[in-house]
């Protein structure tokens, strides 16, 4: 079985050879999930096309890649550590770009929800573990951003109240 809650640093309890395979069809996928989670969010989010128009659009492509190699890359290596350490810097970096850290959180959990309908379950319940540990990396907790209905947990896809509010 792939998936299992994990502990900062602690490893995955299934092998090298399917965290090999599982970090290579991320790798594989990454330009697709990239471009659904994208058009998705902008969809979500329509005054960030707007405000940002094409370019962002394209940056929030190169985003959502950046995210899956870092995602593949800590699957690969078994731990969530380094994924946690990429979302933070990520979160200070689009910070000091006045793009709040709930926004990363929100395109981690829709990488998470668009790659299941590409793997397996088991494979799903990693990705999740992984994607989780980032949300809490920039936000209080996963359920605060959106579940696999497209909502925050708590009957409403609108941020929580716990979350930062979204940049006006």
């Amino acid at each position: 079985m792939l998936g299992n809650q994990l502990h900062p640093n602690q490893m995955p309890p299934h092998s090298l050879s399917d965290r090999v395979a599982l970090a290579d069809k991320l790798r594989t996928l990454k330009p697709v999930i990239a471009e659904s989670v994208t058009a998705n969010f902008f969809e979500r989010h329509p005054d960030w096309v707007t405000r940002y128009g094409e370019r962002g659009r394209k940056l929030g492509i190169e985003d959502a890649c950046f995210h899956m190699d870092f995602l593949a890359g800590a699957i690969e290596a078994g731990s969530v550590k380094p994924f946690e350490d990429y979302v933070r810097w990520t979160c200070r970096m689009l910070g000091a770009r006045n793009i709040a850290a709930h926004f990363v959180a929100e395109n981690l959990k829709q990488i998470e929800v668009t790659l299941a309908s590409f793997v397996t379950s088991d494979e799903a319940a990693a990705v999740a573990d992984f994607t989780n540990a980032g949300c809490l990396a920039c936000v209080a907790s996963p359920e605060d951003i959106l579940d696999e209905t497209g909502e925050n947990g708590k009957g409403t896809a609108e941020p929580s109240t716990a979350l930062p509010q979204r940049i006006g």
